[in-house]
This record gives C-alpha cells, sequence and structure tokens, in this order.
C-alpha cells in the first residue's frame, strides 16, 4: 500500500519511487466536489501525484490551462517558480515540453476523460433501459 508523504520526504529526488505504486488523482479535486469515479481519476505514480500537487495544487485542468496561458514560454514560467522543489516537479511531470505542448496535454486528458464521463453514462442510460423494458 501506497504510504503519504509528509513534509521531510519532499527532497531531491526523493519523490515515492516505488514501483507500481499508484494514485488515483481526482482531475476535479474531491475537496472541490469531485466525485471519485474513473472519469474523474487518472492513475498515475504516488511521486507524480505529489509532484501534480505540488506544482499545481488542487486547481483543475482548466485552471492550470488558464495559469498557463500568462507565460510566454517555458522560461518564463520557470523564473516566476522560486521554489527549488516545484522546478524538480515540473520536470519530473513535464519534463523538457514547452508550455504549448503542456497546454495541448492537458487538453487531451480532459478530452479523454469527458468522452470516458459520455461513454459510462450511455452504458448506465441503456443498462437502466434495458431493465426498464424488462420489467414491462
Amino acid at each position: 500500500m501506497c504510504k503519504p508523504f509528509n513534509g521531510e520526504k519532499r527532497k531531491v529526488h526523493q519523490f515515492a519511487r516505488r514501483a507500481g505504486c499508484t494514485r488515483g488523482h481526482h482531475i476535479i479535486s474531491s475537496s472541490r466536489g469531485g466525485q471519485t469515479l474513473n472519469s474523474n481519476l487518472l492513475q498515475i505514480d504516488q511521486y507524480r501525484h505529489e509532484a501534480w500537487h505540488l506544482l499545481f495544487q488542487h486547481k483543475t485542468i482548466d485552471e492550470i490551462v488558464k495559469f498557463l496561458n500568462q507565460f510566454k514560454n517555458k522560461d518564463e514560467f520557470m523564473r516566476s517558480i522560486n521554489d527549488y522543489y516545484k522546478h524538480h516537479a515540473y520536470q519530473l511531470l513535464l519534463g523538457k515540453r514547452t508550455i504549448e505542448e503542456v497546454i495541448v496535454f492537458m487538453l487531451r486528458i480532459q478530452s479523454i476523460k469527458k468522452a470516458q464521463a459520455q461513454r459510462m453514462y450511455l452504458l448506465f442510460k441503456s443498462s437502466k433501459m434495458a431493465k426498464l423494458a424488462k420489467a414491462a
């Protein structure tokens, strides 16, 4: 089982790199009303999950995109971060991607998850209709 981080474990390159240890990351944070459904969860390694929250806190994808759009390029964004650990979190999560590539990546995640939510809704609706048809 994955153990949560405490503040002291956030040292350089010591994000919890536990093999096979993943976390369900809420796209819309549970503290902001997001549900624990597959369509609202990304399964990511625990160390990347911690890096995500270190860098973006509990922002939604829309909020992250709006935030990143303020910057002309990655260098400007990196200069705005005055936290050594956040620099490492960015490198761990996003590597050498440009701000534009990160935004496209975020929007792609959002698109996939919205499509997944729509499929789940249609499945639920069709199974509910089938049950009603059987009952009739």
